[in-house]
């Protein structure tokens, strides 16, 4: 029984997930197996190469923590619309950076 945020907020997480692990795997050749590996794999790439906005890196982990509040908080249906719709947004920049950088 979870606010319509939630699934905004979890879908919104998933694609940036899905993108910074594609973006990965493309210039490594493996897949971290958590958000941390991923983060921190993403941050050291974004050092050398990549030319991804560093606050996009920034708003990945705090969506994650948001999404892990709503997942596993006292009160996972006050996430609010304005936080589902900014975690939106930033899932669109962050996807639409990673495709710039793959198709460079």
């Amino acid at each position: 029984n979870r606010c319509p945020q939630y699934a905004g907020i979890c879908i919104a997480y998933g694609a940036m997930l899905h993108a910074a692990l594609a973006l990965i795997f493309e210039r490594t050749g493996r897949l971290p197996r958590t958000h941390k590996g991923t983060s921190r794999e993403l941050h050291r790439l974004a050092r050398s190469e990549l030319g991804l906005d560093p606050q996009l890196l920034v708003e990945l982990s705090k969506t994650y923590v948001i999404k892990e509040v709503a997942d596993y908080g006292t009160a996972p249906n006050q996430v609010s619309l304005d936080t589902a719709r900014r975690a939106i947004s930033n899932a669109e920049s962050f996807i639409s950076q990673v495709r710039r950088i793959l198709s460079a």
